[in-house]
Order: C-alpha cells, then sequence, then structure tokens
C-alpha cells in the first residue's frame, strides 16, 4: 500500500511541477487562460495588439463597454461597436483584439474602429459618477444660508415650544388668581 501512495505523490509533483511550468514558459497567458474560462462567460479575454509581441489581459463587458486593467491600477474602458462583429471564440473562451496605439477594438477581419485615449475615458467617466462638484459660488452661498436657515428655524421651533410651556403655566396661576380674588371679595 505504501508504494502505491508513494507512486501517487509522485504522479501529483510531476503534474504540480508541468503546470507550473507552463504557466512560467507562456508568461501568465495560461493563468489567465484558466480564470477567463471558470468565469463561465463573464469574463473575456484581451488581446492587446502591439508592434512586437500580443500581450494578455482579463476584462469585462458592462453595459456595452470593454473593461480591462493596465499595470496594476489603470483601467481602459473601451467602447465597442454594435453593427460589427468584435468578439471571437477561440481555444473555448471569447476574446476580443484591441490595437494599443489607437485605443480602439478591432473587429474580425482586423480593421479598427476610431479610437481616443481610454484611459482618459475611463477617468472622466469615474469622476462624473463619484464626484459631482459644485463650482459656482452661487450655489455654494446659497447651500450654506439653507443650512444656516434650517439651523435657526430650529431653534426658533424649540423657543417658541419652551414660551408655551411657560405661558400656558402663567395662564394657569393668573386663572388661579383671578379665582382667589373673585372669591374673597364676595365674602
Amino acid at each position: 500500500m505504501n508504494n502505491l501512495i508513494n507512486q501517487m505523490i509522485y504522479y501529483g509533483v510531476v503534474m504540480l511541477i508541468t503546470v507550473v511550468a507552463l504557466g512560467l514558459i507562456q508568461k501568465g497567458f495560461f493563468w489567465k487562460f484558466i480564470k477567463v474560462k471558470t468565469s463561465m462567460g463573464k469574463l473575456i479575454m484581451v488581446k492587446i495588439r502591439e508592434v512586437n509581441r500580443d500581450h494578455y489581459k482579463i476584462g469585462s463587458i458592462e453595459g456595452g463597454w470593454l473593461i480591462y486593467k493596465v499595470k496594476g491600477k489603470d483601467v481602459k474602458r473601451i467602447a465597442i461597436p454594435k453593427d460589427r462583429p468584435t468578439i471571437y471564440r477561440s481555444v473555448g473562451i471569447g476574446f476580443v483584439d484591441v490595437d494599443s496605439e489607437k485605443n480602439a477594438v478591432c473587429t474580425a477581419d482586423y480593421t479598427t474602429v476610431s479610437g481616443f485615449d481610454a484611459e482618459k475615458n475611463n477617468d472622466l467617466y469615474l469622476r462624473s459618477l463619484y464626484k459631482p462638484q459644485i463650482n459656482d459660488n452661487k450655489e455654494k452661498i446659497m447651500l450654506g444660508l439653507i443650512v444656516v436657515g434650517i439651523i435657526v428655524s430650529l431653534i426658533v421651533g424649540y423657543l417658541v415650544i419652551q414660551q408655551q410651556e411657560s405661558i400656558n403655566i402663567m395662564v394657569q396661576q393668573l386663572s388661579t388668581m383671578q379665582g382667589s380674588v373673585t372669591g374673597s371679595s364676595t365674602i
């Protein structure tokens, strides 16, 4: 039984070394391929075409945009044209080609769609979503006056409620005093 377990361990080590060697030889493509393949179609392989070599990134398609990361945290957002086919299947996963110089998606016949700066477009998109700024000084002043007005009205309301209680107490005292004065004058 020990011989069988030893043989299984040896085969496992050889398989592990083979998988690690595949990952190293393919310069990371193997692990990206596995991640896209296991995503069941949620992710797509982005083939970035350059002059000297192609490299691969993992991307996704959200609302007609191809979104993928480059160099750590930099995110590129490129519009995908609806009138021409750009996504194709190869080795069982979806691929899309991107021309790195034009920042444009390549169609299936390797013509490019008009491009733009994808990183700046993504920055502008995120800025418009998450950080609306008030640029006009009049708007800032009006917002400040509204806040001050709300605070003043709350303070005045509190003081009126306090005065109402003291007015009610004074009216009660006056009615008891009036009743005692009228009661003593009748005697």
